[in-house]
């Protein structure tokens, strides 16, 4: 076993969490420098290359010791060995690690889905748009307004044209 993560003997572990218990600075260092690379070594173990990229496993590892020592303030928690104190820090890693992948797999499907949302309107757009009658050359812009199709333009041009400049759509 590795000195970093070797039991200690019971007294001293005791003696130490008391400490920490009471808000004891120097205490609380020696207890996280003391099991910080044993932390460190399951966050760097369980983050994958695609969460590396975003995420520091100090901070993760921080953020364990955080709650770690939050709830030995509080006395959530009780240890009789030092390895029980590790392998909670573990299980918080895995617990971490897990709830951010999680958040970051949300974020991905979201962005995903608004891009998807955007395409379908855009193409729904051009469908749109390119359904609209194109007249053919020499028809009337007004006729559409009235309902008339252009093969069925039984009035004279210059009475519509009259009405809609009457009517101030020219």
């Amino acid at each position: 076993m590795e000195p970093d993560t070797e039991p200690e003997p019971d007294d001293n572990f005791a003696a130490l969490l008391a400490k920490v218990r009471i808000g004891d600075e120097l205490a609380t260092a020696q207890l996280v420098h003391r099991y910080e690379r044993a932390v460190l070594r399951s966050v760097r173990s369980r983050l994958g290359h695609t969460m590396r990229v975003t995420l520091d496993s100090m901070d993760i590892m921080q953020s364990v010791h955080r709650s770690l020592l939050m709830g030995l303030r509080n006395d959530k928690f009780q240890f009789s060995s030092s390895q029980q104190l590790i392998a909670l820090a573990v299980v918080m890693v895995q617990r971490k690690v897990a709830r951010i992948w999680r958040g970051m797999k949300k974020l991905e499907a979201n962005r995903i889905a608004s891009e998807a949302e955007s395409e379908i309107a855009l193409l729904n757009q051009i469908e749109s748009d390119s359904l609209l009658e194109i007249e053919p050359p020499g028809a009337d812009p007004h006729a559409r307004w009235f309902g008339w199709s252009p093969r069925k333009q039984s009035r004279p041009l210059s009475r519509v044209r009259l009405f809609c400049q009457f009517m101030g759509s020219d």
